[in-house]
């Protein structure tokens, strides 16, 4: 339905870099099967490497076309209205479980301020956070540290916020008694819905405990509070 609206409004194909990865999903495939102990981590890795690159080719796709798109308005019936609304309740508790849960399976942020600071940081304060890291990281190396696996961890929790503050956007015009709303909303919030559905495993954290740290870094988590308000 997502390639379908996409086509239709623009005349252009959605997901033609990501089909590319057929071949490598089939090897994959094909490697898992003789090597049945690697079975989990093999479509793990597939699962994961599928959706992001769907996610950025769908990000990228409706950046280009967001004019023509954005021109495009949708009267919601009732009966559609009420069926989104209700999506959208259900889609908002799984976000906001899902924030939690990766923000607790993970250990290099341990103290309950850290991790009270990440739960409430908004989409644009992990990104400048997980920035601050990486300039870090880069510029004082920290043996103690997979900083790879930090910021892959803090690029999955701005995911989620991001996509938190999309439905709160989404709903907001939903909530209108008469509601209309352009073909870009409606694509954003169809994908985001079968992308946070299918790609559940994403949310199982990439910074386990005694995986990406052997010391905590509860003290760069402060770094949250000296940032401005959205």
């Amino acid at each position: 339905m997502v390639v379908m609206v996409f086509k239709v409004v623009t005349g252009d194909q959605l997901f033609g870099q990501t089909a590319r990865l057929f071949g490598f999903i089939k090897d994959k495939i094909r490697q898992a099967h003789h090597d049945g102990t690697q079975q989990a981590e093999v479509f793990k890795e597939i699962s994961r490497t599928f959706w992001k690159s769907a996610s950025a080719e769908f990000q990228m796709k409706l950046g280009e076309k967001e004019e023509a798109l954005k021109s495009i308005i949708i009267i919601l019936p009732a009966n559609v209205r009420q069926m989104f609304l209700k999506l959208m309740a259900d889609d908002r508790k799984s976000t906001a479980a899902k924030i939690s849960t990766c923000i607790a399976a993970q250990a290099a942020f341990q103290g309950s301020k850290s991790r009270d600071l990440l739960h409430n940081s908004s989409y644009a304060k992990i990104v400048r956070f997980k920035n601050h890291l990486k300039n870090k990281f880069e510029t004082t190396p920290n043996p103690n540290v997979d900083s790879s696996k930090v910021l892959e961890f803090l690029d999955d929790l701005a995911q989620l916020k991001h996509y938190l503050e999309q439905q709160k956007h989404t709903l907001n015009l939903i909530k209108n008694p008469e509601p209309s709303i352009s073909a870009y909303d409606v694509l954003m919030f169809m994908f985001n819905s079968i992308y946070h559905t299918m790609f559940d495993d994403q949310w199982q954290s990439v910074c386990e405990e005694d995986v990406c740290v052997s010391e905590p870094l509860d003290d760069e988590a402060t770094t949250l509070e000296a940032y401005p308000e959205d």
